[in-house]
Formats: structure tokens, sequence, C-alpha cells
């Protein structure tokens, strides 16, 4: 069962190239941090994911809610100004209507419910094989022998098997789950190591919704006021 140890020749070799600590040492640390951190990382995908799905509704919503009131600006003030040609109200719609239909139709193709449902199973099954291995270890605190590298094996096999039958996470997933343990030793994030990740984050899963659901607000209220002070209700 040689192949699950590492000699201390080995670990200095690894440690001078640069080689994660848990890879440096014993096969069951490896397992351990690998089931730990995968985990907790599919965990971390499936609420992104969910989130994302939620955001994605909300964008739509919002930018169906948009269109209606930009055609209710357009019948209630815009038409009444001098000069005013409804064209451009129509061309705006019809655009935005096309937009929006590409962009749900994009969202709805991702799958983002159904990717996050099957990360947080992953993470479960996942899960209960690091609950397994760390009952396992506890039961050979001393001596370990050919019992505990046996079901040390197959706990190894089962791992790879749920890795096979599932999809992968992204690298931000993994990023986010070391900004959440920053101080652990093979992480050693500083607080602006962290910041940088956060903002990967927001800006690849969070900016593009947060814009398209409250920018449009500011330009149809802007278009509001600027309606109210050229059709002489309110002056200057």
């Amino acid at each position: 069962m040689g192949v699950f140890m590492s000699t201390e020749g080995e670990i200095r070799v690894a440690k001078a190239k640069g080689v994660p600590l848990y890879a440096q040492q014993e096969y069951d640390k490896q397992l351990n941090y690998g089931l730990w951190s995968t985990s907790r990382t599919r965990f971390i995908a499936a609420r992104r994911l969910k989130s994302k799905d939620s955001r994605s509704s909300k964008t739509i919503s919002f930018l169906s809610a948009y269109m209606i009131l930009f055609t209710l600006l357009d019948f209630l003030f815009l038409n009444k100004l001098n000069g005013y040609n409804s064209g451009y109200v129509i061309f705006f719609n019809i655009s935005c209507s096309i937009m929006i239909l590409i962009f749900s139709q994009f969202e709805s193709s991702a799958s983002y419910a159904v990717r996050s449902h099957k990360h947080h199973q992953c993470g479960l099954e996942i899960s209960t094989l690091y609950k397994r291995l760390r009952k396992l270890k506890s039961q050979h605190m001393g001596e370990r022998g050919e019992d505990f590298y046996r079901e040390l094996e197959e706990i190894d096999k089962q791992y790879d098997l749920i890795l096979i039958q599932n999809d992968n996470h992204e690298m931000i997933d993994y990023d986010l789950f070391k900004a959440t343990y920053p101080k652990y030793e093979d992480h050693s994030l500083n607080w602006f190591d962290v910041f940088l990740i956060r903002i990967r984050h927001y800006i690849g899963n969070v900016a593009f919704y947060h814009f398209a659901m409250f920018v449009p607000a500011v330009l149809i209220l802007g278009v509001f006021i600027l309606v109210v002070f050229k059709s002489g209700i309110v002056s200057l």
C-alpha cells in the first residue's frame, strides 16, 4: 500500500517545485482535502447558479415592465410634444422585444436551475464520502493496516466515479471557496486577493443583471423629467 504514502524526500522535492502542501502529505490527507474542497466548491457553484437563475428571471421581468412603462410614457406625454415622431418609439419597442426574446432564449438554454440542483446533489454525495473518510480516520488513529487502506481506496474510487458522472464547477467557484477560507495554509490569501475574487465574481455573474435591471429605470426617469420640463408642466 505504499502508493498512498509520501516519503520525506518526495515532500522536500514537491515543496521545492511549489506543489500545494496538501499534495505533499500522505494520501489520506490529500483525499481529505480533495473531498472537503470539492464538496464545498460544488455547494458554492450551486448557490451561484441558483442566484443567477433568480437574477435572470427578474431581469426579464424588469425589461418587460420597462417596455410597458415606456409605451405609457409615449401615450401620455411624448405624443403631445411638438415635432414628435411616434416611429422612434415603435422602432424602440420592436427592437427591445426582439432583444428580450433573444436574451430569454439564451438564459433559458443555460439551465441555471437544473445545473444548480446537480451541483448541490454532487456536493451532498461528496460530503457523504468526506464524513465517511473522517470516521475511518478516527477509527484508525494508531497503526493503519490493510483494512484502512482498502477502505481508503474504495472511497477514492467512489469519489472518482462521482466526478466522472457530474459536470465540473467553474474556476470562480473554487476561487470563492478559497476566499471563504483565506487563512488556510494552501490558500494563504490576503484581503486584497479576496477582494479581487469577489470583484471577478460580481463582474462575471452579477454586474450585467444589475445593469439591465436598473439602468433603464434611470433612463426612463430621465426621459420623463425631460418631457415634463419641455411640455411646460414644470418650468425651471
